[in-house]
């Protein structure tokens, strides 16, 4: 604990109100809605993950709407944002599922500051991401043309593939997550960073999109090379769209701008650094034999 990370706790009486030195205490004599919080003792409850999303879409300021999607994206996802670790982020089990947000959104008291917000962010947001370059990409592809998406139908993230017998010889694995797949399809897309540039990775890639294009799944490649270029990233969008039977119309110069304006933010992993309300938490070296338990490929 550091003078620069305070803890935050709420007391309901005035009197119980007193200056500390790593906790700061807040009066609210208010009711607050079921599932706010959560009990770690019989004198001490902690924040929920929902309530937390509301006290960011309380704080939001300027082009407030799409970082809180991204938090949204977290928080229902598999992962959180750390500094010391060579990914930036840490893998985990999702701290908060859909259900429960859209519970905790629709107790809300009427007019409570923020709650509009968050439950437009709620909405463009999808479950099970595992990474930020999945939420980038996800959010890219679906969100509307008025923001700057593609407003492609949403796909599933990480949803199983599992192997059928007849390809099990053919292959040590025993199934696999698609990054970003359409039901109904068997259209994947999948994003490659810089994890996934060593030698040895490349080799299992290769190994494991070849089953895949056996067992009959059709996929795109989205590299990092390809989301830093408006030409590159275009055409590998286009080919997407072919397989989904999309037809991509020409945007007026606008939104052809606002649509580069959106990759280049989702895409430039320092925008995920000066969130106001959302800053990456500080950990130690990562330890390896933690993240790989999580690790999908």
């Amino acid at each position: 604990m550091t003078k620069h990370t305070p803890i935050h706790a709420l007391v309901s009486r005035r009197k119980d109100l007193h200056k500390a030195k790593v906790i700061k205490l807040h009066l609210c004599g208010q009711d607050l809605p079921a599932g706010a919080f959560s009990r770690i003792s019989d004198d001490v409850l902690v924040a929920s993950p929902a309530l937390c999303l509301l006290h960011a879409a309380q704080r939001a300021g300027a082009g407030r709407l799409l970082p809180l999607i991204e938090l949204c994206m977290e928080l229902l996802g598999g992962y959180s944002l750390c500094t010391g670790t060579r990914r930036g982020f840490r893998q985990h089990e999702p701290f908060l599922c859909r259900d429960d947000l859209q519970t905790f959104i629709e107790s809300l008291p009427p007019n409570t500051r923020g709650s509009r917000l968050l439950a437009e962010a709620a909405g463009y947001a999808l479950p099970q991401s595992w990474s930020p370059r999945e939420t980038a990409s996800s959010l890219m592809l679906t969100l509307p043309e008025e923001l700057g998406g593609f407003a492609f139908p949403h796909p599933k993230l990480n949803a199983p593939a599992e192997i059928a017998d007849e390809y099990r010889p053919f292959t040590d694995a025993h199934g696999f997550f698609l990054d970003l797949s359409w039901p109904g399809t068997n259209v994947v897309l999948e994003y490659d960073g810089d994890d996934h540039l060593d030698p040895e990775r490349i080799s299992e890639d290769k190994a494991r999109r070849n089953l895949l294009a056996t067992m009959g799944y059709r996929l795109i490649v989205l590299e990092k090379t390809h989301a830093a270029d408006t030409r590159l990233f275009n055409q590998q969008i286009g080919q997407l769209a072919k397989l989904l039977g999309i037809t991509l119309e020409p945007l007026p110069e606008k939104q052809a701008d606002m649509r580069t304006s959106l990759r280049r933010y989702l895409f430039n992993p320092r925008h995920l650094e000066l969130w106001a309300f959302a800053k990456p938490i500080q950990l130690l070296p990562e330890d390896e034999s933690v993240d790989s338990a999580m690790e999908k490929h």
